[in-house]
């Protein structure tokens, strides 16, 4: 992953982002607009101003479960999803983007979903320029 403007920076797999499991195929490359939403992204309140093929930055923590917010971000036509961990977080996230009593049949991820390592001062300029972020995960 990297970031294409305004200055080109690659970031390190595993230290500062990491695919996370069940989400869906992470073999794309493509370049789109990185956009925080307005709430948690646990409702389709929070996605209505979403624009389509956006990268979702969601924080972590809130009153639903991951896939939950993934599933939403899906039917609201975002490219993938990036999970900022909470500033006091040291580690990624290592959740499974599926549900718990998953059975063959029920829905999977399609979108790419990962963890990225919370970075206060990247996290602001990003609310202000709207980075775009070139994805590679191969």
């Amino acid at each position: 992953m990297s970031l294409k403007s305004p200055h080109q920076t690659a970031f390190q797999y595993g230290v500062d982002f990491q695919g996370m499991r069940y989400g869906g195929d992470g073999q794309k490359s493509f370049t789109a607009p990185v956009v925080t939403l307005s709430g948690d992204g646990c409702s389709d309140q929070d996605w209505k101003q979403f624009p389509q093929g956006s990268i979702a930055l969601i924080e972590e923590g809130s009153q639903c479960e991951l896939y939950e917010r993934v599933f939403l971000a899906e039917n609201h036509n975002a490219s993938a999803v990036f999970f900022s961990n909470q500033q006091t977080r040291t580690s990624l996230l290592n959740t499974r983007i599926r549900i718990v009593d998953w059975k063959g049949g029920d829905r999977l991820v399609q979108i790419p979903v990962l963890s990225i390592r919370f970075f206060s001062f990247f996290l602001n300029l990003l609310f202000i320029f709207n980075f775009l972020f070139q994805l590679f995960l191969k």
